[in-house]
């Protein structure tokens, strides 16, 4: 247990940092709103087979965060902070799963296991994105698991092994859908390139594989018959063919060129991407069979999701824990030197001279709220953070490094918070305006309509969208007492609105149905 100190002190500090960022960031248009809107619909309806977004069926993710989101509902009552707490739960759970991984791979080196997990909560990348309530916590635990049960399948020819790895397929499909697939397969199809001394026989492994893949396609069987049956035909094909076959193709919004994910890999690896003691050590262990598990896993999700057409940065997220058990074992084979650790003198330098910029002439680098004391206070966390650096530099430790990260990490929520562009995301202005009505009595019109509403206001009817001009005026008659909702100039009526909202790029203006009759 004293030997395992940093990886709780880590945890605790990571657990800590995640409610700090959902206490003081509010919900993000538009997927978190989105997310959370679709649990509540669900926890309204009672309907946990078909999700619904502002009463239409939801195809585009399976309902397994929406199913825990409602759970943790039906027990507590309906709060935005407890729903989104549940994905960052995950990411929690994922740095004792990184550990247990370390120790199934390095059972001979429990210092590995130790720095990996500690070393995961220094990811930036990890840490930001899996704070948000979106998937990607939730499916890095199911890889975890499923590569957990490669090896174990694999290498000891164990029941368990294939029992995990079908319950990581189940847990994964019903997560992100059947995506679970390029995170996993990998492994096990190349395993010949990693697995050493005896191995079970060829009848037994593909046995032990068929299990695997019945029993995550039992449990994902079990919502997806329902949910087929009761959702229609538009519903089927959506979820059957459209989700996966889309993005592939290329036919979705996020596309990006093959090259995308290699412009990011400087973020993912940061903090770590500079310290070169990774790079010299790293050489020494890419002969190891655990090391080529590893690499194996994470180079393959990198390669295939490259080549998908729709694709964004979190999609590698359930390789961190990978990454981060690469670099501790790359640290393990060398003595640190700080000479080598270029990232914290560096960012220590860029943190002072920012702080030093702000304090001779606030706004000329980064935008300063205009509040009294601000551009000060900002000054001074940036001196904390490079005298921070500095600090962890000396001690040339990953824990060192880790408390560093979360304190970065810490300090962008404040500044997230106080930004003087946050008030473009928040949405209050449009919730005081819906104040006494429900969604059968508020149109929004012009632009796409994300469901940004429809937890914030509690509403428990969808919101009209309007097909034209026409319908809008009609609805407007058939509604003297609601409100509209429509970007600036997408209105025919010359009316003034009632109210001007800037909304992230567009402003938007809340009218008076009855004025625009």
């Amino acid at each position: 247990m004293i030997q395992n100190r940093p990886v709780l002190l880590a945890a605790a500090l990571f657990s800590l940092l995640v409610c700090f960022g959902i206490w003081l960031r509010p919900l993000f248009p538009i997927d978190e709103t989105r997310y959370i809107s679709v649990a509540w619909e669900m926890y309204q309806s009672g309907d946990y087979f078909v999700p619904t977004k502002n009463g239409a069926v939801y195809s585009h993710k399976p309902p397994l965060l929406f199913w825990l989101i409602s759970m943790v509902w039906s027990v507590f009552g309906v709060s935005e902070f407890a729903a989104r707490l549940v994905a960052p739960a995950f990411s929690v759970l994922n740095i004792y799963l990184t550990y247990r991984l370390g120790r199934v791979l390095f059972p001979d080196a429990p210092q590995i296991a130790r720095n990996g997990a500690v070393l995961l909560c220094s990811l930036v990348a990890y840490t930001i994105y899996t704070s948000l309530t979106m998937f990607d916590a939730m499916l890095t635990t199911a890889t975890l698991l499923g590569l957990m049960g490669i090896w174990h399948g694999i290498r000891d020819g164990a029941l368990r092994g294939w029992l995990l790895f079908g319950a990581a397929l189940g847990l994964g499909v019903l997560t992100k859908g059947p995506v679970i697939f390029l995170h996993i397969l990998p492994a096990l199809i190349a395993y010949k390139l990693w697995a050493q001394g005896p191995k079970p026989q060829g009848a037994l492994r593909f046995r032990g594989i068929a299990l695997g893949v019945a029993i995550g396609l039992g449990i994902v069987l079990l919502w997806l018959l329902p949910a087929i049956l009761l959702g229609g035909e538009v519903y089927r094909n959506e979820i059957l063919w459209k989700q996966s076959a889309g993005r592939v193709a290329n036919v979705f919004d996020h596309a990006r060129p093959p090259w995308f994910f290699l412009m990011l890999l400087p973020v993912y690896l940061f903090p770590w991407v500079l310290n070169l003691n990774v790079w010299h050590g790293l050489g020494r262990v890419l002969r190891r069979a655990e090391i080529r598990f590893l690499l194996i896993s994470t180079i393959s999700a990198f390669v295939l999701f490259s080549l998908v057409g729709s694709k964004q940065a979190h999609y590698l997220v359930p390789e961190m824990p990978l990454v981060a058990l690469i670099v501790a074992a790359a640290l393990a084979q060398v003595t640190w030197r700080r000479a080598l650790d270029v990232t914290l003198p560096l960012m220590a330098l860029i943190c002072a001279v920012v702080a030093g910029s702000i304090l001779i002439a606030p706004n000329s680098l980064i935008p300063v709220s205009d509040l009294p004391g601000t551009p000060f206070a900002v000054a001074m966390v940036l001196l904390g953070l490079a005298l921070a650096a500095v600090f962890a530099w000396w001690q040339a430790s990953v824990l060192c490094t880790t408390i560093w990260s979360l304190l970065l990490v810490a300090a962008a929520n404040l500044g997230v918070a106080n930004s003087p562009l946050l008030p473009r995301y928040q949405l209050d202005g449009f919730i005081a305006a819906f104040e006494g009505r429900d969604g059968q009595d508020i149109a929004y019109f012009g632009h796409p309509y994300h469901a940004e509403f429809n937890f914030l206001a509690r509403l428990e009817t969808p919101i009209y969208l309007p097909l034209d001009q026409a319908d809008l005026t009609r609805w407007a008659a058939e509604h003297p007492g609601g409100v509209v909702v429509a970007c600036e100039g997408c209105l025919a009526q010359d009316a003034a609105p009632q109210k001007v909202i800037q909304y992230r790029s567009d402003r938007f203006g809340v009218w008076a149905a009855d004025a625009l009759k």
